[in-house]
């Protein structure tokens, strides 16, 4: 997905403290690497189907092929992402030791941000300059990166700037609609509730078909190669429809999914 476009980088040095000092990298994961490394046997690799070439490919999941050039802010990564990636880390540790979730709604979260990022690594990003006029001061890149880690809680200050060049208004555009998405998308689903699905036998594949999922109304969230958490409307529909199986649902994560999907190297699934 990274292949498919080029933006703005980085500034190598964002204030005189040092060379990147927030670490904020170029490659942004829309799946996150720990997510992918569940399917992995070696904490490395992941083995993938390529949706354009029809391949099976063997990638470390910290590659490229996996992630976009940084399309949102930096404080929509530095804060969003990694509180809700954290978040949801913490309720996954709970379940593999054996024990409840304590916040649900975090992993209901993570699920919706992930349809969010699929959703908005899959849109065209707007290239065009900033409309705004009279502006008393010209920001440069690093005053305007600076704006965006100082900012906190819920209401924003964009900074204007009229240079053609600069992609900080297209990077705030972005973070307004990955904003708006996930309050909506959220809102949605908020009474739902949902179950652990397990499979003995069957491994599940993890895709990159979330959003078209969601819109879809089919609601399954890929934990592990042996367990998924399928909300409350979506696991109904499926029993009535006598459709509940890791085939059934593996079926649909490849139909819909828009770059790849992730099998579990010891999986009995064929590419097809």
């Amino acid at each position: 997905m990274a292949r498919l476009s080029r933006h703005e980088k980085p500034l190598l040095k964002t204030n005189e403290h040092g060379n990147n000092p927030n670490k904020i990298i170029v490659n942004q994961h829309v799946i996150p690497n720990k997510h992918l490394l569940e399917w992995s046997s070696d904490g490395k690799m992941v083995e993938i189907f390529d949706i354009e070439s029809k391949k099976l490919k063997t990638l470390p999941a910290k590659s490229p092929y996996f992630c976009v050039m940084r399309l949102w802010d930096q404080w929509t990564e530095s804060k969003m992402l990694k509180s809700n990636e954290d978040n949801y880390q913490s309720q996954i540790g709970l379940m593999k030791n054996g024990n409840d979730f304590t916040h649900p709604d975090y992993v209901m979260a993570y699920y919706v941000l992930l349809c969010v990022r699929v959703w908005v690594a899959n849109k065209e990003r707007p290239h065009y300059p900033s409309e705004s006029s009279s502006i008393s001061h010209e920001y440069n890149q690093s005053e305007l990166e600076d704006n965006e880690l100082e900012m906190d809680g819920p209401v924003q200050i964009v900074k204007a700037t009229i240079d053609p060049d600069s992609q900080h208004m297209a990077r705030g555009v972005v973070k307004m609609a990955m904003n708006q998405a996930f309050a909506q998308w959220c809102g949605s689903i908020k009474n739902q509730k949902w179950r652990l699905y397990q499979s003995d036998n069957d491994n599940f594949i993890l895709s990159d078909a979330f959003c078209t999922n969601f819109l879809e109304g089919f609601h399954v969230l890929p934990l592990n190669p042996k367990q998924v958490l399928i909300a409350e409307s979506t696991y109904e529909n499926l029993v009535k429809n006598s459709c509940l199986s890791v085939q059934f649902i593996n079926n649909v994560m490849k139909r819909n999914a828009v770059n790849y999907y992730v099998e579990s190297s010891n999986s009995d699934d064929t590419a097809s």
